[in-house]
């Protein structure tokens, strides 16, 4: 199951999470990974060392994106 928060100010603007997995996405580009089963305080942060998952959920959330019809406020391009 996917869950997606989503907020149309500041910097980071939505969360990703599936499984074992949290993806954050900041409006400035950058973008975070954890292992939230392993890691619940999110201080080891994973983009580096799991590209490929990174890669996964920033898709998902781009095509969730295209389904929302988010435009006004669009996240990673």
């Amino acid at each position: 199951m996917l869950i997606f928060g989503y907020r149309a100010y500041g910097d980071l603007y939505v969360s990703v999470r599936e499984g074992d997995w949290k993806a954050l996405a900041y409006r400035s580009g950058k973008t975070e990974l954890y292992n939230i089963k392993k890691d619940i305080a999110e201080s080891n942060e994973l983009s580096e060392q799991e590209p490929e998952k990174l890669k996964e959920l920033i898709g998902k959330l781009i095509d969730w994106e295209k389904q929302m019809k988010i435009e006004e406020y669009p996240g990673v391009q």
